[in-house]
């Protein structure tokens, strides 16, 4: 019986742990899909995360990211609020979800106002009575053309904004429809390029970037290099002064550090493939903390920044500490069944030693023929024997009966009976 059931708790301690061992198994395999909101989909920013995407889809099994198209870092927000985008980017400048948490900085975006020559607009001041096409409203693009030109005194009284899409800014720029265009994007954006091409235009600098960082913290003098979307003649013309903002990579606050520590790691372990599939990728570096935002760094990427890499141990300590206890749990278990059941075997041997000391006792009385008394040990002796072969008394019980039964047997021997004693 003692050894039915040690094999029964060593049967079940073994599948709790296979049943670990496969749960970790099928952890192992799952798949993490990643929702990431970044952007237009003809803008540089979403070429560059859709290539951080196609990097990580191919090198890393247990991670899915899938690029969305949205209206800009204010739609990105939005969308990580009510948890539908685990991943975004962000303009540095504009307001951001609560939930959301640094990752890397991708590249700088400038403040580009585009302009037909025509329109005689060199300055931001110049912008008075002019119209020009501008994001959508609610895009943080939009947001920060109403904070520049409030910095030059200039409001939707004096200035004809017309907020509409990428394609039908062109067109209107290109139709002398309007007078200019503003746009944040990184030097270089395709979608201007495209439209230089197209259209006889010119950008006008922004020369006051240190003084609109002293209104918000996040904007930063920068520059758009000479010749960045033409070569002979170089347009622009020299290096252009400009405000600038971060456009920066963040996770929400409920994704794995885990899987942010792999994204950070190809961000930066993985430059070369990133650059193939898009120029930008040489422009990624980790965040300042100090540059304005008040975003906190996702735990993932700091502790890759801090290059401390877990261990598998370390990542599935809260697995493993379950397992453990388990085990512990069971195994005290076992053996409290063990002490209680040993106690219990020597408990009916004791029984049964009591039995034949009584039987003695009785036999020295003389309450009974002398054939009564034998045939009280062989049945005690056969009930032993039955409890021994089922467990019920352990072998250690069984020999200390078995000194007692036979030191018994002998005694009653040399006991005269009642008859015996009347005879005498």
């Amino acid at each position: 019986m003692l050894r039915r059931l040690n094999l029964f708790l060593v049967l079940i301690l073994f599948l709790l742990a296979a049943g670990a061992v496969g749960y970790f198994l099928y952890e192992e395999q799952q798949t993490e899909r990643l929702i990431v909101a970044a952007g237009a989909r003809s803008s540089e920013g979403f070429q560059l995360v859709q290539a951080v995407a196609d990097v990580v889809n191919a090198n890393y099994p247990k991670i899915y990211m899938d690029v969305i198209e949205t209206g800009g870092s204010l739609d990105n927000s939005r969308l990580m609020n009510a948890g539908y985008a685990d991943l975004a980017t962000f303009q540095s400048d504009a307001s951001s979800s609560m939930r959301a948490r640094l990752v890397a900085d991708l590249y700088p975006d400038a403040y580009q106002l585009i302009v037909r020559r025509s329109a005689n607009i060199r300055s931001v001041a110049d912008l008075k009575g002019k119209s020009i096409a501008l994001p959508s409203k609610g895009s943080a693009q939009n947001t920060s053309f109403w904070s520049l030109a409030r910095h030059y005194g200039l409001d939707e009284s004096t200035i004809h904004g017309l907020p509409m899409s990428n394609r039908s800014a062109e067109w209107a720029l290109i139709s002398d429809a309007v007078d200019a265009v503003f746009r944040v994007r990184a030097p270089g954006d395709a979608t201007i390029k495209q439209l230089i091409e197209r259209a006889d235009i010119t950008l006008v600098p922004i020369e006051q970037a240190p003084a609109l960082h002293l209104r918000n913290s996040a904007i930063k003098p920068g520059r758009i290099p000479k010749g960045s979307y033409r070569g002979n003649p170089p347009l622009p013309e020299q290096d252009l002064e400009t405000a600038s903002v971060s456009r920066m990579l963040v996770a929400a606050d409920d994704v794995s550090d885990e899987i942010v520590y792999e994204i950070t790691a190809v961000l930066f372990e993985r430059r070369r493939e990133l650059s193939e599939l898009s120029p930008l990728a040489s422009l990624i570096t980790a965040p300042n903390i100090d540059s304005g935002t008040t975003l906190p760094l996702h735990e993932g990427a700091a502790r890759y920044f801090d290059r401390e890499k877990p261990s598998i141990w370390s990542k599935q300590a809260d697995l493993l500490r379950t397992i453990l206890s388990l085990l512990a749990i069971f195994a005290s278990m076992t053996f409290g069944f063990r002490n209680w059941f040993q106690g219990a075997q020597k408990n009916r041997a004791d029984a049964y030693n009591h039995d034949l000391l009584g039987l003695l006792e009785s036999a020295k009385q003389g309450e009974h023929p002398a054939e009564h008394y034998r045939e009280a040990l062989r049945e005690i002796l056969v009930r032993v024997i039955e409890d021994l072969d089922n467990d019920r008394i352990s072998s250690d019980g069984f020999d200390e009966f078995s000194f007692t039964w036979q030191a018994v047997s002998q005694l009653l021997e040399s006991t005269p009976t009642s008859e015996e004693r009347a005879a005498t």
